[in-house]
């Protein structure tokens, strides 16, 4: 339960191994649990922990990894690159989402990414490159504007928007015809 994971994290240190532990349980929410709690008790130093939790295969786990990480700053940007660039999946999409937290420059790091065979990893690829604002990503943008699956045009086109990508435009437009 939950609750009990929570519960632990008030002895200190000593629950550590326990919540290292809890971190392979089937439950996501006591994964998820267990993750927060052992940041709470202790932070930098379950870093590994954490950069192996990018692969979790729930999302919410992940993202505690990422916010944990995050919060651990940037002495673990070289791990998380390491992730990123081992190109597994979803570690790798969840290793760029806390790199452009710390402001790394990992453009070049994600455009494999943006030609995955998985859809949702091009999607969340698509998603990513708006999200750091570099505008080297329209001409990326604007060719997944023609991907075969629709997340990813979904993606692609908000990106494109956050960007204020003015040479997309007639693009954009063509994509609208496409429906």
């Amino acid at each position: 339960d939950e609750r009990i994971v929570r519960a632990m994290a008030v002895a200190g240190d000593a629950a550590a191994p326990v919540l290292r532990e809890c971190l392979t349980r089937d439950s996501v929410a006591v994964r998820a649990a267990a993750a927060r709690a052992l940041f709470s008790v202790a932070g930098a130093e379950a870093a590994e922990d954490f950069l192996a939790l990018l692969d979790d295969p729930a999302e919410p786990v992940r993202q505690v990894a990422v916010d944990s990480l995050q919060q651990i700053g940037p002495s673990v940007a070289g791990s998380a690159l390491d992730v990123l660039r081992a190109g597994k999946l979803p570690g790798a999409l969840s290793a760029a989402d806390l790199l452009g937290q710390l402001q790394c420059d990992i453009f070049d790091d994600v455009l494999p990414i943006l030609r995955s065979p998985e859809a949702g990893a091009r999607a969340g690829a698509a998603r990513l490159l708006g999200s750091l604002g570099d505008e080297r990503a329209t001409a990326h943008l604007v060719v997944r504007l023609k991907d075969s699956a629709a997340e990813v045009r979904a993606e692609a086109a908000g990106s494109l928007g956050l960007l204020g990508a003015v040479t997309a435009i007639a693009h954009l437009v063509g994509a609208l015809e496409d429906l």
